[in-house]
Order: C-alpha cells, then structure tokens, then sequence
C-alpha cells in the first residue's frame, strides 16, 4: 500500500495549455519550505518518529524513521507543487526536491511567478538560484604529509587516509585519469573501487542527483580532486608526467582515500549553480559515508543565507568541510566561505615554488614610476642570478640580439643586464640563441620583452646565463629610457627570484572581513596553492598534467591533510578536527615582499601541518545550535563568543573577554602552560597560569585582553598552550597550540599594562 501511495504522490497534475511568459524571462529559483529537512525533523509530528540523530552521532538517511519521514515529506511537498501550480496557472520545471537538509524544490520562474510563490502561506522563502565559479608533486611531503604516511597505527586506522571518503563538490572529475584508477596498494578494485560516485547534481529527485553528465567540462574538479586524494603515480608508470629533478612522482595529500564526486558545474553558460549545490548537500546526507567535503569553489560571503548555509547541515551531520578563500577579481579582494564552521584557505607556496624577481629603474635622473618594481618573471629550467644593482643596456644595432643579425660586440654588457626584445619577425631566432650571444657579450643577466603581438618560444636551456622576460609593455619603456640617457649607462635594481616556500600567493584574498563580521577571523589556514602539478582532463589535454595554482588547490591540500586527520582520530568531531589543524599549524611565513611576516588577516593561523594535528593535545567543539545563533542579522549571540581558536574584537575598549572551552585528548591527562606571543601593545590576561584537562574533559579558561593605549590599527598575536611534562601514554612530542588574537581600540593608559600571563 505504502509503494501504491508513494507511486501516485509523483504523478504530476497536468495543465492543458502553458501560460505564454517568455522563457528567456525564466531563471530557477529555490523554493524552501516551513517544514524540516529530515537531517532535522525532531519528531514532532504525530505518528512519525525523530529522524534527526542524537548528538554526536550521524545521521541515516536510510533508517526506518528517515524513510517514514521522507515519505510524507513527498506528500507534503506534491501539495505544496499543487499549490504553486495553481498560483502560477502553468506547470513549471522542476529541477531539484531537496528533502534532507530542508524541504524545497527549485523550479524555473519568472520574477512575477516567484512573487506570488513567496506570498504563499508556508513558503519560508524563494531565492533566486546563484552562480559560483572555481576559484602536489612537492605541496603534500611540504605540509608534513609525509610524516603521516610513515605512522604505522594500530588497525583499523590508516595513515594513508585509506577507508575515509572525500566528498568533491566542484565541476565533476575525469573519471577515466590515473590518478582515480583502483590503486590495488590502496586495497581498491572493481568491487572495491577508489571513485565510489560520481554524479551530475544539475538535477535531482528524492535526494539523488540525476543529471546526464558527471565529467569535467570546467577543467577544474580533477586538479582539486588529484591535489587532495589522487593516487601515487610515477613517471615511470605515467610517461607524460613531467617533473623537474629530483622529483619522479606526485599523490595526492591522501592517496588512499575514496572519491565521491558532485558535479555542480555542468549547467551550460550558468556556471557552478547553488541549486545543484543544496542538491549535492543532500546527496551527500543520503550517501552517509562522507568524511570531509572538500567544496572546490568560490563563495559564501553571506554565510548565513548563502552556499555556506547548507554546508552547515553537513557539519552537523559530522562532516568536515573546506574551501577557498578565493582568488582576487575586480569584483573581490577579501577572503570568501566565511562562515565559522567551515575553513577557509588562502593560497602560498612550497619551497619548489618560484617567486618572481622585480627590477627597479634608479638612475640617472628621477626614474619614471612605471619603472619601479617591474615583475621579472624568470625561466623556472634556469637560475636566477644574484641581486643587486646592474647597468641596463641595449644594442641598438640589432635589438633581437640574432646571430644572423651579427650578435652582439664583445663585451657590451659586461657586468650589466641585457635587455633583447622577441617579436614575430624574429622566429627564427630562438631564446637560446639571444641567451648564448648576450652571455659570449658578458651579460650578468638576460631580460626579455615582446611587442603585444609577440609570443615567447624556445626556452634557453643551453646556457647558464639567469633569464626573465618582462610585461609587454614594460620593455619598451625601459628600452626608452636606456635610449634617452645614451651614450651614458642607466642602472637598475634587480631582485632575483627564488624558490621559497610559505610565501603568501598575490592571488590570495584576505581579511579583515566586512561588517557585520568585523569580529571574525578568515582565512583560517593557508596551504601550497602556487605552482602544483595536478591532473588535468584527458579529453581536454592528452598529456593529462599542469602545473597551474590558485585558493582550490590550497583548499584541496588542506582537504586531503583533514581526510589523514579523521583516518586517524576518527572520534573526533568535525568541529574538534578543524580546530586540531588550526591549533597545530605553523605560523612562520611571509607576504608577497619574501620579508614582512604574513599575519592572521592573511593566513589565519599559518601552513596546515596534519602531521602535527593528530598529535594536538587539546581540541575545541562548537554546536549546530550556537553557529546558528551567532548569525549577525538578528541572532542571539556574538561570533566573538564562538568556541572556535580565534579571539578577535576590533573594538576592544578598554578590555575585552574571551572564554574559550578545550577538550582534552591525551590519556591520562596532561597539565598545559598558557603563554602570549605576538604584538607587545596586545596586553592578555588568563584566568590561570596553567591547567589540567582529562582525555575526553573540558576545560573553559578566560582570556581578558586589551591594547595599550589607543590602537586603531589591528594589532596581531598568539594565545600559545604548551604541553608541560611528558604525556603518561603518548610518546611523541606534543605540538605547542595557539589561538589567534586580532584587537583594535582604546586600551588603558599606556603606563598601565596587564602582564602577558597571569598576576
């Protein structure tokens, strides 16, 4: 009777005639209704049981009283369609039923059709459907990964990430690249395979995403998916993966880890659409065996009413969730997925990563200010010299600097920089040829420049000569002011570009975050997101590799670290997880310039170190109830009172107060020493010098904080937690903790200061 009755709720009523509002006039709108989703339903309605898990447990989408509840929430949902219909007088496509983070359908309206929707008694609110766009060989042993696969733990937990499950929300993975094969070292198969899913969530029924086309048509998914939990593979195995020495391989940060994969992105023209993400959110509920999501795109700048909305139900649902802090557009600089219950992650490098060099003209004269610090990008096969000031020269005689055009005399730039254009009527004449006669002319330094119409081609692999080309347009105005100080010399600074690693990527958006969430940190971590080499569609690019980078791939990398974490400290909640990769990472790091400290506002807490997370010492939960509260429009709590490891207020006058709650995870307990390091005019109180916390017990400690004197600029420091004494049952050193601290304001008087500690 029950398969009879829910077979009739999904035969669609039929209008004779469709209503003649122009269908270019039509978008898909989400339509949300009063009643829960059943990740939510509390058992309130007579003769259907609770399907919302108890705390701490996951919720089942397949339990007896989901299945029950699910059933009448189709019925209640048809009415609701019947309803709309009759409104509307048409029957309009419905492309998504939303029925376990919330109850809803998107359906494709007209502005006018969804305002007499939103006006129906019930209808809790009609939104307009949002588009998103997308925001390893060394990034994975870079953040410690490494140390993590050389643990032998004890079963059934893994250092490899193997039998946790990474749920992909992005623009859908090549499923045919290697780097998703069964890896039979991993344990997978044809029955056991490493790819447990992968589907096209632009529509869905009943929680399942359905659409016709799950691949990669973005060319975004199977780099963020192959930096997080792509297999080992070798160049040995793989003969187009191309790696510079000494390096012959690349995996992904948990090689061993299944793949599920929710492909929001294939709507043509549209984007990466918030229906085909609240679709996957369910999708996800349903599936009940993801441990982490990582959510490939850019977004959530309204986290209480947009994407990062829905990410929440996953975090209840105990699921771990990441994205990009996003990459800066005209449109935005500051940091994206602001939403405390997730992490946000800015992009720096790894120390294979190349930085650019920049040239400064100095001299003679007052040099124009175009010509100061000019990105110099250098030929990564090549080194790169040694800073200092050059003289920068030219031959006027033959500017391409071809052998056929008669090279250059000997000794023209000796001691100086050599500045030789491209162009296309130069194609004849390669890199290499211009590097060997600049070098023979004794030439420090090789700088190239191309006409607009120019491309550069043939790389100079031949000679040792350090080689940078320039912008287009910047060449020839150095070429102008070479000419213009003749027959006389004119000198420039140059500094080389070097490999180094944790240096903030310019692309990285940032804090401080806008009202009304001025008092809330992100990002929350950075990660190798410069110059990775991931997998690449097949379909697209036969070799399958780039090297490319961008706030995904950071994301991603931080993903793959939060799959290691939870193989390994798989009772923790996901709250308690995020926290343990934010208390454990490394602050030490610098800004663009390679020397100015980077600071919370840019990188939140530092470099993500899985390798130190699982041994922190101390954890942080947070409720699904409080992260609702804390919403700034008309909620009941501050996001200053979260229980998450950041203290920040930048109106802090005279003094501000944190409390802030540690769970213990080391058996037997472990007694910790709070300590301050950081800006000298943040002054910080505790309410004990030191502490002791069971495994498993809590412990709430108070942090009274103020600047000294008036600050208002944000000043940046660290709350550290440091173990005292050898643990009684954990061998390995444990990791001095920090919480971030960010004020500003009207301190006391500057001749009374609070001690860094406790008085």
């Amino acid at each position: 009777m029950l398969v009879a009755c829910t077979l009739l709720i999904w035969q669609r009523p039929v209008f004779a005639v469709d209503t003649p509002v122009s269908k270019d006039a039509r978008r898909t709108y989400l339509v949300r209704f009063a009643e829960s989703g059943a990740a939510h339903y509390d058992g309130s309605t007579s003769g259907l049981a609770r399907s919302m898990p108890e705390e701490g447990q996951r919720f089942d989408a397949h339990s007896a009283a989901s299945q029950a509840y699910v059933a009448h929430l189709r019925s209640t949902q048809a009415a609701w369609l019947k309803r709309i219909e009759a409104v509307i007088e048409r029957t309009p496509r419905l492309t998504h039923e939303y029925l376990y983070a919330r109850s809803g359908v998107a359906l494709e309206l007209s502005a006018a059709e969804a305002s007499r929707v939103a006006a129906l008694l019930g209808a809790e609110s009609v939104q307009p459907d949002v588009a998103y766009w997308p925001a390893t060989y060394r990034a994975p042993t870079f953040i410690g990964a490494d140390n993590v696969w050389a643990l032998s733990p004890p079963p059934p937990a893994t250092s490899f990430g193997r039998g946790k499950v990474l749920g992909l929300l992005d623009s859908g993975i090549d499923t045919t690249h290697r780097s998703f094969a069964n890896d039979l070292g991993c344990g997978f198969s044809a029955v056991v395979p490493k790819v447990r899913s992968a589907r096209d969530c632009t529509t869905a029924e009943a929680g399942i995403c359905n659409g016709p086309n799950p691949g990669d048509e973005l060319r975004h998914g199977t780099s963020t998916a192959g930096a997080a939990v792509g297999n080992y593979v070798s160049t040995t195995a793989d003969q187009y993966l191309s790696l510079p020495a000494p390096y012959t391989s690349i995996s992904g940060v948990a090689p061993c880890a299944t793949l599920r994969s929710y492909d929001v992105c294939s709507v043509p023209g549209q984007g990466c659409v918030l229906s085909a993400m609240v679709a996957a959110v369910d999708n996800v509920l349903v599936d009940g065996d993801v441990d982490v999501v990582l959510f490939g795109l850019e977004g959530g700048e309204t986290p209480w009413t947009d994407v990062d909305r829905a990410l929440l139900d996953l975090v209840d649902a105990g699921v771990v969730v990441v994205g990009p802090a996003g990459n800066k557009s005209a449109a935005s600089v500051t940091a994206g997925h602001r939403a405390p219950w997730m992490l946000s992650t800015a992009a720096s490098s790894h120390d294979e990563a190349v930085q650019f060099g920049s040239l400064s003209a100095i001299g003679p004269g007052v040099p124009p200010p175009e010509l100061q610090s000019v990105v110099l990008n250098p030929f990564e096969n090549g080194p790169f010299g040694n800073s200092g000031s050059y003289p920068i020269r030219i031959d006027p005689n033959n500017l391409f600097g071809c052998t056929a055009s008669g090279g250059f005399p000997d000794g023209h730039f000796d001691g100086a920089i050599a500045l030789v254009a491209y162009h296309q009527s130069s194609m004849a004449c390669s890199f290499t040829e211009k590097s060997l006669n600049a070098q023979a002319a004794g030439a420090e330094v090789v700088v190239f420049y191309g006409e607009p119409s120019g491309s550069a081609f043939g790389f100079p692999d031949e000679t040792s000569l350090p080689a940078y080309t320039v912008g287009s347009n910047l060449g020839p105005a150095f070429r102008a002011l070479i000419e213009a100080n003749l027959p006389g010399d004119t000198f420039v600074d140059m500094v080389s570009a070097v490999r180094q690693g944790n240096v903030l990527s310019f692309y990285s958006r940032r804090g401080p975050l806008p009202d009304p969430l001025v008092d809330l940190s992100k990002p929350d971590l950075t990660a190798p997101g410069h110059s990775l080499i991931v997998p690449y569609p097949l379909i697209i690019l036969s070799t399958g590799y780039i090297q490319t980078s961008g706030t995904s791939l950071s994301a991603a990398i931080v993903g793959g670290a939060a799959v290691l974490l939870r193989a390994l400290r798989p009772d923790w909640s996901a709250t308690a997880t995020t926290s343990a990769l934010q208390l454990s990472a490394s602050p030490e790091g610098t800004e663009e310039d390679r020397i100015t400290p980077w600071n919370p506002d840019q990188v939140g807490h530092g470099l993500v170190r899985p390798d130190l997370a699982i041994e922190a010492g101390l954890v942080m939960d947070e409720s699904f109830a409080n992260f609702l509260a804390a919403n700034p429009t008309g909620g009941s709590i501050s996001v200053r009172n979260l229980n998450i490891p950041s203290l920040r207020n930048l109106a802090c006058t005279p003094t501000c107060v944190f409390s802030r709650t540690f769970t213990g995870t080391i058996p037997g307990g472990q007694v910790w020493l709070l300590g301050y390091e950081g800006d000298p005019d943040i002054n910080v109180q505790f309410s004990a010098p030191t502490f002791s916390v069971t495994n498993g017990g809590d412990e709430t400690v108070t942090f009274t904080v103020s600047p000294n004197g008036p600050q208002p600029d944000t000043l940046f420091g660290a709350i550290t937690l440091t173990a005292q004494g050898a643990p009684v049952e954990s061998p390995p050193p444990l990791p001095v903790l920090r919480l971030t601290v960010a004020i500003a304001g009207n301190g006391p008087d500057a001749n009374y200061v609070f001690a860094n500690g406790f008085e």
